[in-house]
């Protein structure tokens, strides 16, 4: 993933600018966001009940570490649905 010219900068909802911060807008000429990789279970014991797993690591790129503190994120999910 990466940005598409250097003034492009990331939002989180809300539409609220978190990188670069506004008077920073053109401190760095990085473009590489990272890498995102994902893997996803999903487990149907019957028409009612289902078990998921979720695992994601993103990898972070050049922009997020060059624009404030940028590291890797390691994320896990379990979920259990019944449905009746």
């Amino acid at each position: 993933m990466s940005r598409n010219s250097s003034q492009d900068g990331t939002y989180a909802p809300g539409m609220i600018q978190n990188r670069p911060k506004p008077n920073a807008l053109f401190a760095t000429e990085k473009r590489t966001l990272g890498q995102l990789y994902l893997l996803e279970t999903i487990y149907r014991q019957n028409k009612n009940y289902s078990l998921a797993f979720d695992a994601s690591y993103f990898k972070a790129g050049s922009y997020p570490k060059a624009t404030g503190v940028g590291g890797d994120i390691f994320y896990l999910s379990l979920k259990s649905t019944f449905r009746f």
